[in-house]
This record gives C-alpha cells, structure tokens and sequence, in this order.
C-alpha cells in the first residue's frame, strides 16, 4: 500500500559539506553524489503557525494510551506527538508506532555524581522504550518513511539495537498492513 507521500518541495535530504539537495523518498545511498558527503533531513516550515503548533502539542501531551498504530500515533507516542517538527509532511496513513519515547528522566544518585564530579546530572533510561533499545525513537521514523516510500520490506546489517528496532518495526507495519514483511 502505497500512501500519497511529500516531495521535494516540502522534504528533501541535503548534503551538509556542498548544499547538493536530492529526493529523500527515492535515495538509497545517503551520501552525497557530488562530494561523498553525509546528508541531513531538511523540512520546509515556511507557513507554520507556531503558536498553534504549540498548542497542538499541549493537547497530545494530555492523551497518551490509545491503541497501537495509525491514526492514534499522533497522541500514544512521544515521538509522533511532534510529528509538525519530526516529519511534517509525512502522511499520517504511513506511520508506524510502537508508543515510543515513554523514558523516564530520572537523577543519577549521589555516588554516580560523586564519580561524574557533578550533581547536577539526569539520565533517560532509554531501555524502557517498546523495543528497549534506544534506536526506537529514529525507527518509527525511518519505518514510516520507508512505508511512504512505498517501500514493501526492510533489512539492515547489525547483529544488536538496530536490527531488533527494525524487526519490531517491520512487524508492527506488516501487522498494519502497511509492510508485507522482511525481506
């Protein structure tokens, strides 16, 4: 199933060392053509109201526990509650969701600080993410991209955090039948 995706006009990947823009929806390779260069995501916010943008958040922060998957996305996850400023051209069909960025920030103790030689220092505990891994929160965004994409499989070289958060999220778009599965 293949969803009505952005275009370059409105998401494009652009390389950071020579400005070369490219589609972000058709490039496999992700470096730079011209130069070799890493690219970036870049998004075109000309327009955005964001003073209701912020009001939008507000209200998604409210409403955190609906079911699985698309459309519920948008307020179950602490990702895709933000979605105007994570991917705000991607069609909300295409979004694939586990609720994840749920993670608690919580205060190191007073004899980690004591070793760290500060006591002012947090941690977000990333393992409580679905996948417990902290390759969740990019994962939904790289699947649903895929899924807008038109994309029908994934596959990656990893034998750890990356290969589990692309397997969950594989599964979790075949389930929404958005995926038909690994390839």
């Amino acid at each position: 199933m293949k969803v009505e995706a952005f275009g370059m006009d409105q998401t494009w990947l652009q390389c950071i060392d020579c400005g070369h823009k490219t589609d972000l929806l058709k490039e496999e390779k992700f470096e730079c053509a011209l130069c070799g260069g890493l690219y970036e995501v870049r998004h075109n916010f000309a327009g955005a109201d964001w003073e209701k943008l912020m009001r939008t958040f507000d209200s998604r922060c409210s409403y955190m526990s609906p079911p699985f998957g698309s459309p519920y996305a948008l307020n179950g996850s602490a990702v895709w509650m933000y979605k105007e400023l994570i991917n705000p051209w991607l069609p909300l069909g295409s979004i694939v969701s586990l609720h994840e960025g749920h993670m608690p920030i919580v205060h190191v103790g007073k004899n980690l600080s004591k070793f760290i030689g500060s006591r002012n220092v947090w941690m977000i505990l990333e393992g409580y993410n679905p996948t417990g891994t902290f390759k969740a929160c990019g994962m939904t965004n790289l699947v649903s991209t895929a899924v807008a994409a038109g994309k029908r499989g994934a596959a990656c070289a990893s034998t750890g955090d990356t290969s589990e958060a692309l397997a969950a999220y594989a599964a979790a778009g075949r389930r929404l039948r958005l995926l038909d599965g690994l390839e």
